[in-house]
């Protein structure tokens, strides 16, 4: 795991109300590996699960997340972070562009006010 710096996910992050899935996924994982900075984004169908398993420090700004609707919203997913040199905007494609708009611009300046080299859009 010195060959990296952060991993994600990228949607389609495991369909597992077991949890049998998941665990055998991340139980070979190291430990050196997995105390790296980790990044995950929803698919398509996956937010409920997103919200269960992979909840990070996103728009909705509060705990607990927001399950009210069929389908949950779209801060609840979205998640901007900035590591080193590094900007993350992850958001879910399942939600309308104009719900998360306002959220990109806002990273955009945000980000223009720091030291990143590289700017990742999940």
């Amino acid at each position: 795991s010195n060959g990296f710096h952060y991993w994600g996910m990228l949607g389609g992050n495991f369909y597992d109300s077991s949890g049998q899935s998941i665990n055998e996924f991340f139980e070979p994982i190291s430990l050196e590996a997995k105390e790296k900075p980790f990044v995950a984004v929803p698919g398509g169908n996956d937010e409920w699960g997103f919200l269960q398993m992979y909840g990070q420090d996103s728009a909705a700004g509060a705990w607990p997340y927001d399950f009210t609707g069929e389908l949950p919203p779209a801060p609840n997913f979205i998640v901007a972070h900035v590591l080193g040199d590094t900007a993350f905007f992850g958001f879910s494609g399942a939600h309308f562009w104009d719900e998360t708009e306002p959220h990109a611009r806002a990273f955009c300046l945000h980000v223009g006010t720091q030291a990143a080299h590289i700017v990742l859009v999940l």
